[in-house]
C-alpha cells in the first residue's frame, strides 16, 4: 500500500536504504563514513550466517580494508561536497546578481567595453607577430641582405647580388633552399589596348620557397626554370586574372603578346597573392653572375638559429669583401626573418594600442570593482547574519568570487562579439606589406586570440572579486549589528573606493596623454608644409620599356609631343614629368661628391634623394624657386650639365654662402661621371624615403641616366583633377597606342593615404581615451553619490545647526578634488614614462613635454570636479528633518 493523502511518509526500511547506498557507491556519487561502516557490518554478520569466524589476520586486512574505504569515501564525499557548493555559488550568484539588472548590465557593459577593445587589438598584434604568414608557414624563412655602413655607424640594408646568392647556397648546413626575385614590368597587349603589369622575374623554386601554389594551373616546370625567360611561361594574380581577362575559365594556356615576346598563362595566384612589391605577373629568370639588386629569400637548414646563421652570413659576407677587394667596414651581409623584413616597423603601432587598450581594461575593471564593493558593503547585514549561522569567511568570499566570474565572464562574451564587430576595421593598421602583397584582408580571432580572451576574462573576474569580497567581509558582527556599524563599515567601504577612484584617475592621465600626443602628431603632419601645393594635381604613371625606347632620343621626343598634347586639354593648366614621385612608389637615392669637399670612403658618401624631371615640374607642382633660375628647353644632351637643389642640399655643404656656381658629382670623388654647375635653389619638399637632401637633374640630359625608365606625369588641373584622366589617357595613346598608363590617381590621395596609419591610430587611442575618462568620471560620480548617500544623516545635522548649503557642496567637491589631485600626481610619472615609450615606437613622435602634461592634469581635474557637482548639488537639497529620522 502506498501512504494516504495526509498521512506521512513511510520510512525507508533498512533494505531501502542499503539500496540506495549501494546504487550511490555504483554511481559514484556521495560515499560517506556511515555507508562504509554499513557495508562492513553487513558483510561481517553475512560471515556469522556462514559460521564461519574470522581470523586475526581476516580482521587486521579487514580493518585495513575499511580503513581505505573510510578514506576514499572521505575524500569523494568532500569533492563531491565541494561541487555541489560550487553548484549552489553560482545558482545563488546568478540570482543576486539579476536581482539589480541594472548594475548587472552596466557592469557586464564596462566590462565587455574593455575586454573587446583588449581582444580585437590582441588579434591585431596576433596577426602581425604570431601568425604564421602565408609565405613562411614554418617560421624559418629569412631573407638575405648586404649591408653598408652610414656615415653614423648605423646599417644601411641594400638588396643582394648574384654572388651573394651563390655563396649562400654553396654553404653546407646553412640554407636548405633558396630562390631570388627581381622586380619588372611588362607591357601586355590585352583587354582595352597596352596594360602596365608590375612583374617579378623569379629563380628556380619560387612555389616551393614561397609556398605560393597557383589556385588555378600549375607552378612553373624544372625544364621551364632552366630556360629562364625563352621558355614564354607565365602566371599571373587573381587580382589581373578578374580585370583584364574577366575571370575566364579558359585562361589556362592563353597566350598574351608582352612587348616582343609571347607568353603562355600557365597558372593564376590566390586572391590577394602579389608578393612581392605588389606583382601581378611572375615570369622564370636566369640571372647573370653580376646581376644586383636581387631580393633573395631562404629556408635555414634544420636546428640552425638566425643567431647561429648570422654569423655564418657575415663571415661569408667578409670572405666575399676579400675576394671582391671590397671594403670589409663597408659592406656585410646578414639575415632577417621574413616577418621582420615585411614588417619594418609597420608594427609598432599595435603595440602602442595594445597598451592603451591594458590601461582601459584596468580602468573598467577598478570601476566594476568599485561598484561591486559599494554592493556588497551594502548586503553587509547579510553577510553578518551568515557568519553568526556558521558560514566561515573563506566561505563567503568564494560566494562572491563566483559572482563576480559570472560577471566577467558575460562581460567576456560581451566582449568577444564586441570583437568581431570591429576586427575588420583595424586592417588598415596591419603593416601595408600584409595586406597589399600577401591578401591578409582580416584580422582573425584564432585559438591563441580566444585563449587570451578567456584567461583575461577569468583572471580579472578572480582578482577583482577577490579584492571586492576581502574588503566586503572585512566586518566585525557586533559593530555591523548595531545602528553605529554602518557607519564605520561604509568608511572603510568609502576609503576602498576612494583608492580605486585614485587608480584610475592615474590610469586615465596615462590614457589621455598618450593620445593626446597621437593626436597632436597627426594635426602636426596633416598642417606639415609639402613644399609644393598637392591639392589640384592629377598624377599617373607610364614606362619606357622595350626596343622602341632603348636609346635617349625616343624617350625625349615621346615626352615632348606628350607634354604638349596634355597641356593643350581643356581644363589642365599645367604638365611636367618626374621620375620619382615625392609622396609614393619608393625613392631613388644617389651617392654625390661635392666640389671643395676632402673624399670620403663610400661607405661615409652622402646619398641625397635622385629626381630626373622636365623643366615645367617645377611650375606643375608650384615649387618656389629661391634662387638662380631652373631648367630650359637648352638643357639637354651636349650642353653643360647642371643641377637645380633644394635649400637643405645647399646648407649642407655651403651653409654661408651662395650655393649658385659650385659643382657636384654622382658618385665618389674619382668617379668617372661629370661634374654638374648648380644653377638654381629650390624650397625642400616633404617627400617619402630616407634622404633628406634633394637635387633635382634634367630629363634631356640623362634620358638613359639612373631611374629614367620610369615617368610620372603632373598634370595640375582647374577643377577636379579626375575629370580630366579620360582625355589624358586618349593624348598618351595618340602619341603612343602602345604606352601604358597606370596609377591614376591625385596626389592629395596619396598625401592622405601616407598617413592613414596614424590618422587610425590616433582616433582609436582617442576614442579609448574618451572612455577611460569617462569611466574614471563615472567612478567619481558614484563615489560621491555613495558617499552622500551614506552621509545624509551628518548632512542634515551640520544642516540644522546652521551649516550653509554652500558649505555643505563645498565639502563634496573639495572631497573629490583631494582624489583628483592624488590620481594626477599618482599618474604624472607613468604618463611621463609612456609617452617616451610611445614616441620610442614611433617616428617623429616628440615626448610629452611638461605644459601639455599640465593641460591634460587640468583637464582631468575638471572632469572630476564636474562628475562631483550634482551629487553635491543632492546633498545641497537635503532635508534636514526627514535625514534626522533617518
Amino acid at each position: 500500500m502506498t501512504a494516504g493523502r495526509g498521512e506521512p511518509p513511510r520510512r525507508r526500511t533498512g533494505r531501502t536504504r542499503e539500496f540506495g547506498a549501494n546504487l550511490r557507491s555504483l554511481l559514484g556519487w556521495r560515499r560517506s563514513s556511515d555507508d562504509v561502516r554499513e557495508e562492513l557490518r553487513i558483510h561481517a554478520e553475512m560471515q556469522a550466517a556462514d559460521g564461519r569466524v574470522p581470523s586475526p589476520h581476516d580482521r587486521r586486512a579487514l580493518v585495513a580494508a575499511g580503513a581505505a574505504l573510510l578514506d576514499d569515501g572521505d575524500r569523494r564525499s568532500r569533492r563531491l561536497q565541494w561541487i555541489e557548493e560550487a553548484w549552489h555559488d553560482l545558482r545563488h550568484g546568478w540570482r543576486t546578481l539579476w536581482a539589480r539588472p541594472g548594475f548587472a548590465l552596466g557592469s557586464i557593459l564596462t566590462i565587455g567595453i574593455g575586454l573587446g577593445a583588449n581582444t580585437a587589438i590582441f588579434g591585431l598584434v596576433n596577426a602581425v607577430y604570431f601568425r604564421p604568414l602565408p609565405i613562411d608557414p614554418d617560421g624559418r624563412l629569412v631573407r638575405i641582405r648586404e649591408f653598408s655602413l652610414a656615415p653614423d655607424g648605423s646599417r644601411r640594408q641594400v638588396d643582394a647580388s648574384r654572388r651573394v646568392f651563390d655563396a649562400v647556397t654553396a654553404a653546407d648546413g646553412l640554407v636548405s633552399d633558396a630562390v631570388i626575385l627581381n622586380g619588372t614590368s611588362l607591357n601586355l597587349q590585352a583587354g582595352d589596348g597596352a596594360q602596365r603589369v608590375q612583374a617579378t622575374r623569379t629563380s628556380a623554386g619560387f612555389a616551393r620557397v614561397l609556398n605560393a601554389m597557383p589556385a588555378l594551373g600549375r607552378p612553373f616546370t624544372a625544364e621551364e626554370e632552366r630556360e629562364g625567360e625563352s621558355s614564354g611561361a607565365l602566371i599571373i594574380s587573381h587580382g589581373l586574372w578578374a580585370r583584364v581577362f574577366g575571370s575566364a575559365s579558359d585562361i589556362l594556356g592563353r597566350k598574351v603578346v608582352a612587348g616582343t615576346r609571347t607568353l603562355t598563362i600557365v597558372g593564376v595566384m590566390p586572391k590577394g597573392f602579389e608578393f612581392p612589391y605588389g606583382s601581378e605577373a611572375w615570369v622564370p629568370a636566369r640571372f647573370a653572375e653580376n646581376e644586383r639588386s636581387l631580393v633573395i629569400f631562404g629556408h635555414l637548414a634544420p636546428g640552425l638559429s638566425l643567431d647561429a646563421a648570422n654569423a655564418r652570413f657575415e663571415a661569408i659576407g667578409r670572405q666575399l669583401n676579400a675576394e671582391l677587394g671590397v671594403n670589409a667596414l663597408g659592406l656585410g651581409l646578414n639575415a632577417v626573418s621574413a616577418r621582420q623584413a615585411l614588417m619594418d616597423d609597420d608594427g609598432r603601432m599595435a603595440v602602442a594600442l595594445l597598451g592603451s587598450v591594458t590601461f582601459l581594461l584596468l580602468i573598467a575593471c577598478a570601476n566594476v570593482t568599485m561598484l561591486m564593493t559599494s554592493r556588497l558593503v551594502a548586503r553587509q547585514k547579510e553577510v553578518v547574519i551568515r557568519a553568526s549561522l556558521g558560514c566561515g569567511r573563506w566561505r563567503q568570499i568564494r560566494q562572491f568570487i563566483a559572482e563576480a566570474l559570472q560577471l566577467f565572464v558575460l562581460g567576456g562574451i560581451t566582449g568577444w562579439g564586441l570583437a568581431l564587430v570591429i576586427k575588420d576595421a583595424l586592417v588598415v593598421l596591419l603593416p601595408r606589406t600584409f595586406f597589399e602583397q600577401l591578401g591578409m584582408t582580416s584580422v582573425v580571432l584564432d585559438l591563441r586570440v580566444a585563449t587570451v580572451a578567456i584567461a583575461l576574462a577569468m583572471t580579472a573576474g578572480l582578482s577583482f572579486g577577490l579584492l571586492a569580497a576581502v574588503r566586503a567581509t572585512r566586518g566585525d558582527l557586533n559593530a555591523v549589528m548595531k545602528d553605529g556599524g554602518r557607519a564605520a563599515t561604509a568608511g572603510r567601504s568609502r576609503r576602498s573606493a576612494g583608492a580605486l577612484v585614485v587608480i584610475e584617475i592615474a590610469l586615465a592621465l596615462v590614457l589621455v596623454a598618450g593620445a593626446g600626443l597621437l593626436i597632436e602628431s597627426v594635426y602636426a603632419i596633416s598642417q606639415r608644409d609639402n613644399g609644393f601645393r598637392a591639392d589640384g594635381l592629377l598624377t599617373f604613371q607610364m614606362e619606357f620599356r622595350g626596343d622602341r625606347y632603348a636609346a635617349g632620343g625616343p624617350r625625349v621626343q615621346f615626352l615632348d609631343a606628350a607634354l604638349a598634347r596634355l597641356r593643350a586639354l581643356p581644363g589642365v593648366v599645367d604638365a611636367g614629368v618626374t621620375t620619382v614621385n615625392p609622396f609614393c612608389c619608393g625613392d631613388w637615392g644617389a651617392r654625390m661628391s661635392a666640389e671643395g669637399q676632402p673624399p670620403v670612403a663610400p661607405e661615409a658618401a652622402v646619398v641625397v634623394q635622385h629626381f630626373l624631371v622636365t623643366p615645367t615640374f617645377f611650375s606643375t607642382m608650384q615649387i618656389p624657386l629661391r634662387e638662380g633660375r631652373l631648367f630650359t628647353d637648352m638643357d639637354r644632351e651636349g650642353q653643360p650639365p647642371v643641377v637645380v637643389v633644394d635649400e637643405r642640399f645647399a646648407r649642407r655643404f655651403w651653409p654661408d654662402q651662395s650655393a649658385i656656381g659650385k659643382r657636384v658629382k654622382r658618385g665618389l670623388y674619382d668617379s668617372p661621371f661629370p661634374w654638374m654647375t648648380v644653377v638654381g635653389v629650390v624650397a625642400p619638399i616633404d617627400a617619402a624615403g630616407e634622404y633628406t637632401e634633394m637635387w633635382y637633374l634634367p630629363f634631356k640630359q640623362l634620358p638613359l641616366g639612373p631611374s629614367s625608365t620610369s615617368a610620372h606625369v603632373m598634370l595640375r588641373s582647374a577643377g577636379d583633377p579626375m575629370a580630366i584622366l579620360p582625355a589624358a589617357r586618349r593624348a598618351i595613346a595618340e602619341t603612343d597606342a602602345l604606352m601604358p598608363v597606370f596609377r591614376p590617381t591625385t596626389m592629395a590621395e596619396l598625401g592622405r593615404d601616407r598617413y592613414t596609419q596614424d590618422r587610425l591610430a590616433a582616433t582609436i587611442t582617442g576614442t579609448l581615451a574618451a572612455s577611460g575618462l569617462l569611466l574614471s568620471v563615472l567612478g567619481v560620480y558614484g563615489l560621491m553619490s555613495s558617499a552622500v548617500a551614506g552621509d545624509a544623516r551628518e548632512i542634515g545635522i551640520r544642516l540644522a545647526l546652521g551649516a550653509s548649503r554652500r558649505r555643505v557642496i563645498g565639502g563634496v567637491i573639495a572631497r573629490a578634488l583631494r582624489l583628483a589631485v592624488i590620481g594626477v600626481l599618482a599618474g604624472v610619472p607613468l604618463a611621463y614614462l609612456s609617452t617616451r615609450g610611445l614616441s620610442a615606437l614611433i617616428t617623429d613622435l616628440e615626448p610629452l613635454d611638461v605644459s601639455r602634461l599640465f593641460a591634460v592634469a587640468l583637464v582631468l581635474v575638471a572632469a572630476v570636479a564636474t562628475a562631483a557637482l550634482l551629487p553635491a548639488r543632492r546633498a545641497m537639497r537635503i532635508d534636514p528633518l526627514r535625514a534626522l529620522r533617518y
